[in-house]
This record gives structure tokens, sequence and C-alpha cells, in this order.
């Protein structure tokens, strides 16, 4: 990056550096003739090899992060967080000892999970940075992220493992944000006991292409639900990876489902569903979409036909239907 005349550069993210072996091209640079005219703020970024707080490009040094934030070292990359930021970290195991500490972590670089990181604390925060987990962690009981609340955000899930996050009790609310998972058996397996004991599970502008189901309240604001390819490699149908199955109350408001999602309520007695602003292949969600079914039959269907193929799928068993909602 290179600013020159009166240029002004703000970085806000992204990974930056120079080719290896290469000891001459600066990473941020200001023209010498232009210092008192041009201007570098970053809020964000990673930096090879290169620490934006001291600016050593510069002569004399200079640095280019802004204010209330700061430059981490994490081997030779130096990741640019706001100051509240506690840790920034690259390996499974290094993320998981900063999060049971409550911390507020970044992560530096995509990481290659051999554990499944472990949130073992709800006041905690897993920012990814725009990064991912990958890794494959086979069997039912290993996830890329396993939590009792907390905030996951800024992450993409894309591990070949059979789950993604998970959890069995709740010690606080559990916060989602711009999170992405594919390539995983579920997406969100969150099963904490009691019905997470008063905490519930916020999740906005996030993507989902696998099986989904919970058992505490939930909201999805933002969210889109689309055709994922783990269960169907496996031999199974392929409605498996484009499935969600709450068992409590849930709320989806401005939500987009890729057409045929298949929408379980066989878990549903007496709670409710709500779907606020939402689209099924591009098409919006009304109320007179639905026609309940009086017998329990596969493939009760949210009647939305396109292409003469049903958009979104529903199904319960026993006749017990849930409250469907639609505005």
């Amino acid at each position: 990056v290179y600013a020159r005349g009166k240029g002004e550069v703000y970085i806000y993210g992204g990974d930056f550096s120079t080719p290896e072996g290469d000891d001459e091209t600066y990473v941020i640079n200001k023209k010498d003739a232009d210092k008192a005219t041009t201007k570098i703020v970053i809020y964000g970024g990673t930096f090879k090899n290169f620490d934006p707080a001291l600016g050593k490009t510069e002569n004399p040094t200079e640095g280019f992060v802004a204010e209330g934030y700061k430059s981490v070292k994490d081997g030779n990359l130096y990741v640019v967080v706001p100051a509240t930021v506690d840790a920034v970290a690259s390996t499974s195991t290094a993320v998981t000892e900063a999060l049971a500490e409550g911390k507020s972590v970044v992560l530096s670089q995509d990481v290659e999970a051999t554990a499944t990181i472990q949130m073992s604390n709800a006041e905690a925060v897993l920012d990814g940075n725009g990064k991912s987990i990958s890794g494959d962690l086979t069997g039912y009981y290993n996830s890329a992220v396993s939590t009792v609340g907390g905030t996951i955000k800024n992450i993409a899930i894309v591990t070949g493992c059979e789950r993604s996050i998970t959890s069995d009790k709740f010690e606080g609310d559990l916060i989602i944000d711009n999170v992405t998972t594919d390539k995983t058996g579920y997406g969100l397996n969150v099963r904490p006991s009691n019905n997470g004991d008063g905490y519930k599970m916020i999740v906005t502008n996030s993507t989902f292409k696998a099986w989904n189901s919970f058992t505490c309240p939930a909201t999805f604001t933002n969210c889109h639900f689309g055709q994922g390819e783990y269960w169907v490699n496996k031999g199974y149908p392929d409605a498996y990876d484009r499935l969600i199955k709450p068992y409590t109350d849930v709320v989806f408001e401005n939500c987009t489902f890729e057409k045929g999602f298949y929408l379980d309520l066989s878990a549903y007695v007496g709670t409710t569903v709500k779907l606020v602003n939402c689209s099924v292949a591009g098409v919006a969600l009304t109320k007179d979409m639905f026609k309940n079914q009086s017998t329990s039959t596969s493939g009760n269907q949210l009647v939305s036909e396109l292409d003469g193929n049903t958009a979104l799928w529903y199904e319960a068993t026993d006749a017990v239907w849930a409250t469907v909602v639609v505005e």
C-alpha cells in the first residue's frame, strides 16, 4: 500500500504481505516527498513481517494504527484489533486456552483445527477476523467449536467434521454474527439442557448450509439457509443438508431459504415458529402459503410452488402442529 500526493488510505481488514524473500518492498509506505499531505489509518488487518504500529518504513518512524486500536504480534504476523481485544491466536489449542479465561480472541490466520475449540467461559468472544476454521475432525462428538455461550463472529467454518457449533449446556446467551458454515454435517447442533436454562441463542447475518437443530429459544435475523453437501456424500438424502429442526420457540426475521429447504417441525409440541418478512427461493412467504394437514405424512408442505416443485417442506408427527405465524 503506497500513499502519495494528497492520498488518504483507510484499512479496515484484509491480509497484507510481500512475496517471500522480498526484503525491499514495503508493505505500507508513504512517498517521502508527500509525507505532510498523505494519510494512512489502519483499523484492522493482518500484516506479515510488518508492525503497522511502528511504521519503520517511515523516517522518522510513524505508526499507522488508529486511535483506540492496537497491533498484536502472533509469530510473524501483526494483527490490528480494537484495544479491548485480549489475545490473538492461530491454533485451536491457543484459542481454547484464551477463551477459557473469558478473553476476547481474534484469529490471526486461517486455523487448521487439530482439536475442537472449546468456549468454556460464557464471557468469551471468538472473533474470526474474516478467517476460517478447517480440518478433518471426524466423529459425532467432534466439532469445530463447542460452547457454553458467549459470542462467535466474523468466521467461516468449513471443516470436514460432523458439527460446526455445538453446545450441551448454556451458562449465558450464545450470540452468533456473520458466521458461515459449509461442508459440515450440522451447522448448529445446539442442544443445551433445560431449554437453555433461561438463556437464548441470537443469530444475525449468517449463512448455514447444513442440518441445524437447537433446544433453546432462538432468533435468526438476516440469515440465509441453503444446501450443503456433507450428508449426501455419505449416502443420505440431500434434504439432510438443507434442514432446520427447532425444539423450542424460534423467530426468523428477514431470512431467506433456498428452494426445497426443509423446516422440520416434528420436535414441536405447542410452541411457535414465527416467520417475519422471509422468502423462499426469492418468493415472499405469506400466510396463504401454509396448508396444515390433519394427518401425519412425511412431506407435508408449505405451499409455494415454483417450477412445479415445492419451495419449502415441513413435517410434524401425530397431527401435533406448531403454531406457525407469518408476517
